[in-house]
């Protein structure tokens, strides 16, 4: 099942009356009015009232100023046109993006979980487009477990997993190590403010993080040569 704190409840959901499909949520949660929008939609949302400093902006840009008149949750999902069945691919604000093929960073993250669970305890893929770059290149940290050393064989390993999983578009423009990872209060991993930090957008991070500190750490891949250039006489 897949659903959201917001609502504290589900979108997606099991249903024994239906087959199982590896990956897929079996139907919509009873009672919940989901839909799915293209992307391409063009239009402004429609404020909502909300307490504090700001909160009437926050909660706009939040929920409604992507689709006109609509709450939006923010996942990157797709309804199979046959069994209308649910897959959910992550975060819509982090999906990745270069060249034109569109992907979730989830998929990156089911080839290290099951290829690579003995040496690496968590990733973070998130996508870089400063203002100067004319495409956006796809960047992978990787969270090493205490015994396990990041080397340029296991970034080749990495890369040539993926592309065997997945294919050649998903490879990582460049893979780095990182000691933490930035998570939610309720331990979820967060991608979007790296992606903005990295992309050399100021952000003010939010209250609902566990351990902000950790995104100074990202700033220095701001500049993404020279760390690569730094990396590579490791």
């Amino acid at each position: 099942m897949s659903g959201g704190t917001d609502i504290a409840g589900s979108f997606g959901t099991g249903n024994s009356l239906l087959p199982v499909h590896v990956g897929w949520c079996a139907g919509l949660a009873l009672g919940i009015p989901v839909e799915v929008y293209e992307p391409s939609v063009d239009s402004k949302g429609v404020p909502v009232a909300d307490g504090g400093q700001d909160g009437n902006k926050r909660y706009h840009k939040a929920y409604f100023a992507e689709f006109d008149g609509v709450w939006t949750h923010g996942d990157f999902v797709s309804i199979h046109p046959t069994t209308k069945q649910l897959f959910f691919y992550g975060r819509a604000d982090g999906v990745l993006n270069p060249s034109g093929v569109r992907f979730g960073s989830s998929e990156i993250y089911q080839v290290i979980e099951s290829d690579f669970s003995n040496e690496v305890e968590d990733s973070l893929g998130v996508g870089q487009r400063r203002p100067s770059d004319n495409d956006e290149r796809v960047i992978l940290f990787l969270k090493m477990k205490p015994n396990a050393a990041f080397t340029t064989e296991l970034v080749r390993r990495v890369r040539a997993a993926i592309r065997k999983r997945l294919s050649a578009r998903y490879v990582p423009s460049y893979v780095f190590p990182t000691p933490e990872i930035p998570v939610t209060v309720n331990f979820k991993n967060v991608e979007l403010p790296v992606k903005k930090i990295m992309s050399g957008i100021y952000i003010q991070p939010s209250s609902t993080l566990a351990n902000p500190e950790c995104l100074d750490y990202y700033s220095q891949y701001f500049d993404i040569e020279k760390m690569a250039a730094s990396e590579s006489k490791l």
